[in-house]
């Protein structure tokens, strides 16, 4: 049976790959830490509230700017790179967390209400912030929420405790890097989803405005020959309007009738009953009060203009809020009520307008109003039709809910992945991460200034396919390098690479690639496949004399360098994900 840690977190798997440790978030981080260095008190700095921080994609959409002296007391500091978790109700459980990113000066103070966690240098920053927005993880840190003074809070003892699988950092750089390409395709398709709702609400508005402009049934009609539509009013086929009687307190009872309200109305104009608040009505009420099936009823305040039908099988009557009308055999109530939905009798009712309030509709403003009036055998083909593509929609509707529900469960599926070991292959993370020899450089670090510098060189935009070549080339072995480069470059090139080697790290081109973009180091030119060309952008980094020497070099050889012999390297770069990283970052 399996047992839960101390901090109420499930404890990580007991078979974790080859170099991967299962520590405590209190091992590997800092909680709450100072400031290391405070700025002046007229400086500027990021600030975050609490609603800065986006649920959803778990990052600071809207930070302020203030000075260090209105926000050096009374809020919680933090600096770059730097992971920020709610722990009160309910942003904890709705995924408030963040890594402070692009903050002025380097610092940034937000909410009391925000923990901050600092690695203390053996967890990236961007592997321990997807770890802490598990549902998983956060469906822990509620159960051991203490309350005061009504709020719930994480106590700071459950992130101290909790236990965390930990790789070493190459393969945790590599499992970033996965899950940011994985999440730039996420956020497309989530995109994608997000236009769907109005989507269908523009094709319902379109059947209906086709329904009452007649284009809907003019086959039919023409198939029968039937009779043209006149014009007349809603006051010619209504024999009723009642607005909702009111009740005294006294007369709500449980075991009453029940009185329908907005609330009760779906989307589509039906009636389900929600913890209906139910009276007692006279016996000689009744008559008067009680519904009949047919009866259209229709909002004149609050959600003014809502409507629903009552279809009967039960005794009902409507609230004060809401207005009675019955038909003669003239009209279908159906009709009437797919004809106030449409978009110009909506227009006509006043309820398209932004308007930040509306006035209440009247009973004797809606029996003034025009409406078509077909035989009634058109009228039911028309609710036919009408009732056939409104389902086909609900079922789009559905398909679409049910497609975000299977995007969500994919997200915290993949990071049950990544935290257990199974999203990146283990090829190269079979041992522990050995630290680089003394006198080499670091891949990300040397790719942030050599490939600005290399764009500098070559004086024109650069392929992406071109880019990756040369970057591929850069980091081949030196026995692979040489010869290519001196085929390429000739001798001179071979004995300037001969004295400076660089080995890669998996997932250093994404993390610089993503770097540079964002910080405007170089620009993108999209095509309709892709990227289609780079050039060096308006904040380039300061470069180095031998970096500047390797981009000369390597900017002679863009277009030319074979990739069949670079391929080894060349897999390793993910360019696929380097392309639409570059695409999602903004």
């Amino acid at each position: 049976m399996s047992q839960q840690s101390s901090s109420g977190v499930p404890p990580a798997s007991e078979i974790l790959p080859p170099g991967w440790t299962t520590t405590t978030l209190g091992d590997i981080c800092s909680l709450n830490p100072k400031l290391p260095v405070k700025p002046e008190p007229d400086s500027q700095v990021t600030f975050v509230p609490m609603a800065a921080v986006c649920e959803y994609t778990g990052a600071i959409v809207t930070p302020q700017s203030k000075s260090f002296s209105a926000v050096s007391k009374g809020y919680t500091p933090f600096i770059e790179g730097d992971v920020i978790w709610a722990k009160i109700t309910p942003c904890m459980e709705n995924g408030k967390a963040a890594i402070a990113r692009d903050l002025k000066n380097g610092v940034g103070a937000g909410s009391t209400e925000f923990f901050v966690l600092r690695s203390k240098g053996r967890v990236l920053p961007e592997y321990l912030h997807r770890f802490v927005r598990q549902e998983n993880f956060r469906a822990a840190a509620q159960k051991t929420m203490n309350s005061a003074v009504g709020q719930a809070r994480v106590p700071k003892d459950f992130l101290l405790s909790a236990p965390i699988p930990l790789p070493p950092l190459p393969e945790q750089r590599r499992i970033v890097a996965r899950l940011e390409a994985l999440e730039a395709r996420s956020r497309r398709a989530r995109a994608k989803l997000a236009e769907v709702p109005a989507q269908l609400a523009q094709a319902r508005q379109s059947l209906l405005a086709a329904a009452f402009r007649g284009d809907l049934t003019a086959d039919w009609r023409e198939a029968i020959k039937a009779a043209e539509w006149r014009t007349g009013t809603i006051d010619e086929v209504c024999t009723e309007s009642f607005y909702g009687p009111r009740f005294s307190d006294e007369d709500y009872t449980p075991k009453g009738i029940p009185t329908i309200r907005t609330t009760d109305f779906t989307d589509n104009g039906l009636i389900e009953l929600r913890n209906t608040p139910r009276v007692m009505v006279p016996s000689d009420r009744r008559e008067k009060f009680l519904l009949r099936s047919g009866d259209l009823l229709v909002t004149r305040t609050g959600s003014i203009g809502k409507m629903a039908i009552f279809r009967g099988g039960y005794e009902a009557l409507h609230s004060a809020y809401l207005i009675r009308f019955r038909f003669t055999e003239a009209v279908t109530p159906d009709f009437v009520f797919n004809c106030l939905s449409s978009p110009h009798w909506q227009s006509l009712l006043g309820l398209n307008t932004t308007a930040v309030t509306q006035p209440n509709i009247n009973a004797e403003a809606i029996r003034r109003l025009p409406i078509p009036l077909p035989p009634l055998p058109e009228q039911n083909e028309i609710v036919r039709r009408l009732g056939v593509a409104f389902t086909r929609l609900e079922a789009a509707a559905n398909a679409h809910a049910a497609a975000v529900a299977a995007l969500d469960r994919l997200d915290q599926a993949l990071l049950a992945r990544a935290f257990s070991g199974g999203l990146v292959a283990q090829e190269t993370a079979q041992e522990p991460a050995r630290p680089a020899p003394a006198d080499s450089v670091q891949a990300q670090t040397y790719l942030l200034r050599f490939i600005p510098a290399l764009l500098r060189a070559a004086g024109h935009p650069v392929s992406l396919g071109d880019l990756n070549r040369v970057v591929a080339l850069r980091f081949l072995p030196a026995g692979e390098l040489l010869p290519v480069v001196e085929q390429l470059g000739g001798p001179g090139a071979r004995a300037h690479f001969a004295a400076s080697p660089i080995a890669y790290e998996d997932g250093a081109f994404l993390a610089a690639m993503r770097l540079l973009r964002r910080t405007q180091a170089i620009a993108v030119a999209p095509g309709r496949r892709g990227i289609q060309t780079l050039s060096l952008g308006a904040k380039p980094p300061p470069s180095t004399p031998a970096i500047d020497a390797d981009a000369r070099h390597l900017a002679l050889l863009l277009g030319r360098v074979p990739a069949e012999s670079v391929t080894p390297t060349l897999r390793r770069l993910q360019s696929v994900e380097v392309g639409e990283a570059l695409l999602a970052t903004p």
